[in-house]
């Protein structure tokens, strides 16, 4: 699996899940919890995930009522795509 399908995979997880830890990121995806922190730092400058530090609420979240498959768009960025 390669990087954009890794990081594809970890928001539809995080859409489901609403928070991870990077650890366990890690374990799923057989890479190193630093692989993981990269991909999410990429990720939030797109997408609406954040970390939070701590030893019991600590890990990645994704902003409460996003969802990979809702459209963000206003009618107006609609209407210039078309």
């Amino acid at each position: 699996m390669g990087t954009t399908e890794r990081r594809i995979e970890i928001m539809r997880i995080l859409c489901r899940r609403r928070y991870e830890k990077i650890s366990n990121l890690a374990q799923e995806f057989g890479v190193s919890k630093r692989t993981i922190s990269r991909d999410i730092e990429a990720l939030s400058i797109t997408e609406p995930v954040y970390t939070q530090s701590g030893r019991y609420d600590g890990g990645v979240y994704v902003t409460k009522g996003y969802s990979i498959s809702k459209m963000y768009m206003t009618e107006k960025e609609l209407n210039l795509l078309h």
